[in-house]
């Protein structure tokens, strides 16, 4: 009998630690593979409002990621710009003629919602098309990866 129950404790003991090692990766990759696509999908609605102004008055719509900011640029451009897990801003500099980005807003790193992400969609030439990258913010892995260092220095 004392052999069942040791075999359950252990059994229960390496189905813990798997959940430990394993659910941070998965949950991240499921709660932020959702925040991810709406961040993408609302950073084309603004590029796509953004090349109808430029087709219409020859000039990009800029703003920060200040609340005020965002919303006169919102009604300039004829979007809703959503204030939830990312923040939004436009910019131009040298090299490109238009930067939209979205990072994780402020509230959602501080309930540990979200990691830190950044997306940048790039138009390059005034009133073209343009491409989107999600910039590395962190050369940190996720999960427990250093444990083995870990270990080895305690002993």
């Amino acid at each position: 009998m004392l052999r069942i129950i040791t075999s359950i404790n252990v059994l229960v003991g390496i189905l813990a630690l798997a959940a430990a090692v394993l659910a941070p990766p998965l949950l991240d990759l499921l709660m932020a593979g959702a925040a991810r696509a709406g961040a993408e999908k609302q950073v084309l609605l603004i590029a796509d409002a953004e090349r109808r102004m430029f087709g219409n008055r020859e000039r990009f719509v800029i703003f920060s990621s200040l609340p005020q900011s965002t919303a006169d640029a919102a009604n300039q451009l004829g979007v809703t710009i959503a204030q939830g897990d990312f923040v939004f801003d436009a910019y131009s500099d040298p090299r490109n003629a238009l930067v939209i980005r979205a990072f994780t807003a402020p509230a959602a790193l501080n309930r540990g919602t979200l990691p830190p992400m950044l997306f940048r969609y790039t138009i390059r030439e005034a009133g073209g098309t343009g491409s989107g990258e999600w910039v590395r913010l962190s050369d940190k892995a996720h999960g427990l990866l250093g444990l083995p260092d870990t270990l080895a220095a305690l002993f």
